[in-house]
């Protein structure tokens, strides 16, 4: 590993802490108001901004070199993991880790792919009763659209006749994202470390 590249794994790691201030800051707080203050409140939201934006370039181009050059990928998982490969027991360890968090993050992606495309409605008659006897209904359905400019927009035509609505997973895809990373890499080291504790 070349010094350029320890400096910017030093970096993604150290600089975590503050990519954390900044999401809970941000969500906290209105990140509007806060980029048009002034004083020491604007310096330092500004430079929580450059941090973060430094660090998704660097953590981008540490994984793209992960992917291209093994002995890069071995070394970053092996301190990672706190495991060197140094025999066939930690390889098989290292290997059994890296297939559980594979499966584990597939299992998640699928479970939020089936959340976000689910739809259910729960509604009453605008009527009060239909020609069948009913008071309400249940509609089921899928909310499948490639491009966000595809998504019809929902015609509410009485918010008082709706008991219950679900249309999509309530997080941001912005969070879901981060949710998988921290799946991945959490489930990753669980393994190593429980592998070794036997």
């Amino acid at each position: 590993m070349n010094k350029f590249d320890k400096i910017l794994g030093k970096f993604t790691i150290f600089s975590i802490p503050l990519i954390i201030i900044l999401l809970v800051w941000g969500t906290a707080g209105n990140p509007d108001e806060l980029s048009r203050s002034e004083g020491i409140i604007r310096i330092f939201w500004d430079t929580l901004g450059w941090v973060f934006m430094i660090w998704i370039v660097s953590s981008f181009y540490l994984v793209i070199k992960m992917v291209i050059q093994k002995n890069f990928r071995d070394i970053v998982l092996g301190k990672a993991a706190g495991i060197k490969e140094r025999d066939e027991r930690e390889s098989i360890i290292s290997g059994e880790a890296a297939k559980f968090s594979f499966l584990s993050t597939m299992a998640i992606l699928l479970f939020f792919l089936f959340l976000s495309v689910f739809t259910i409605t729960i509604a009453k008659h605008p009527d009060g009763i239909d020609k069948s006897g009913k008071r309400g209904h249940i509609s089921i359905g899928m909310n499948f659209f490639p491009f966000a400019n595809d998504v019809p927009k929902k015609k509410v035509i009485d918010k008082n006749l709706e008991i219950f609505t679900y249309s999509g997973v309530p997080l941001s895809s912005s969070m879901i994202t981060l949710l998988i990373l921290l799946w991945q890499l959490g489930s990753y080291k669980y393994i190593i470390r429980r592998e070794y504790s036997d």
